[in-house]
C-alpha cells in the first residue's frame, strides 16, 4: 500500500463511521405515552399532555375503559423501554400534577401499544369516592344480548339517551324503546322511557374477564332485575380485548 492511498482510506473510514452513527441515532425513537383520559377533566388531560410533550415524548390521548383488574393509578410500561429514565420521568410528572402513582406494572402481553418504546397512564380523578372505580362513562356502549333468541341491541349514549333495536315493535312497545338512562350508584342502571316516568327497567352491572385463543377479553353485562317482557328477559353484554 502506497502513501497516496492513506488519505482515501481515512476518508472512507470517516464516511462509514458517520453512516453508522446516523443509523444508530435513527434507531432511537421518542417514547410514546398513552393517557387514559376518559375519567379525567379536559383541562387535566391537556395539562398532562403538555407536560409529556415538554419532556420530549409523544403523548396520545384515548377514551378507553380501564381494565377491570386496575382500580388505582397505574403506569403500564413496555419491557422494551429504551431508557429507565422514561419511567422515572413519568412518575415525577404525575406527582407534579397531583397524581400519586400506586402501581408500576410491565405489560408482557395483550395490547400492541405497549410492545414498543411506550407506556400507558391509567388515572382516576383525585376526588373520586370509593365505588369500585366505576363511572357513568363506563356504561356508554352498544350492548348485544347474551344467550337469548331475540337479537336485541341496547345503545347507551354519552348524552344519557338509550335506544333498543333488533326487532319489530308493536304500537304499545314503541314509546318504550327510547328514553334516558340513569346511573346513581354501583351496580345498578335504570332505563326510563322519555314519555312514561311510571314505567322503567333496572339492570345490575357486572364485570368479568375471560380469555380466548387470541387474548384476554373484559366483559361488561347488564342483567335485568326482572324478566321484562319488552326485552324477553334478556341480558346484554359488551366485550373489549386487552
Amino acid at each position: 500500500m502506497n502513501n497516496d492511498s492513506l488519505p482515501v482510506l481515512k476518508n472512507i473510514r470517516f464516511i462509514l463511521l458517520s453512516a453508522l452513527l446516523l443509523l444508530l441515532a435513527g434507531c432511537s425513537t421518542q417514547p410514546t405515552v398513552h393517557i387514559y383520559g376518559k375519567y379525567l377533566k379536559v383541562d387535566t388531560v391537556q395539562q398532562l399532555e403538555q407536560q409529556f410533550v415538554e419532556l420530549g415524548y409523544q403523548a396520545e390521548i384515548n377514551q378507553l375503559d380501564t381494565p377491570v383488574s386496575i382500580t388505582e393509578n397505574t403506569i403500564l410500561y413496555s419491557l422494551m423501554l429504551e431508557e429507565q429514565a422514561t419511567l422515572d420521568n413519568a412518575v415525577a410528572a404525575l406527582q407534579q400534577s397531583g397524581f400519586e402513582v400506586n402501581l408500576l406494572q410491565p405489560m408482557v402481553r395483550g395490547n400492541h401499544w405497549y410492545t414498543k418504546n411506550s407506556l400507558a397512564l391509567i388515572l382516576f380523578p383525585t376526588d373520586s369516592s370509593t365505588n369500585n372505580h366505576f363511572y357513568q362513562q363506563d356504561l356508554v356502549h352498544q350492548y348485544q344480548v347474551s344467550e337469548c333468541k331475540t337479537p336485541l341491541r341496547l345503545q347507551l349514549n354519552a348524552d344519557f339517551s338509550y335506544q333498543l333495536t333488533g326487532r319489530e315493535w308493536t304500537q304499545e312497545e314503541l314509546p318504550l324503546v327510547r328514553g334516558s338512562w340513569h346511573y346513581r350508584q354501583y351496580p345498578y342502571v335504570e332505563l326510563r322511557p322519555g314519555n312514561n316516568t311510571q314505567w322503567h327497567m333496572y339492570f345490575e352491572i357486572s364485570r368479568s374477564t375471560t380469555t380466548d385463543q387470541i387474548s384476554r377479553i373484559e366483559m361488561q353485562k347488564l342483567s335485568p332485575l326482572e324478566p321484562y317482557k319488552l326485552i324477553s328477559g334478556c341480558t346484554f353484554e359488551v366485550g373489549e380485548r386487552i
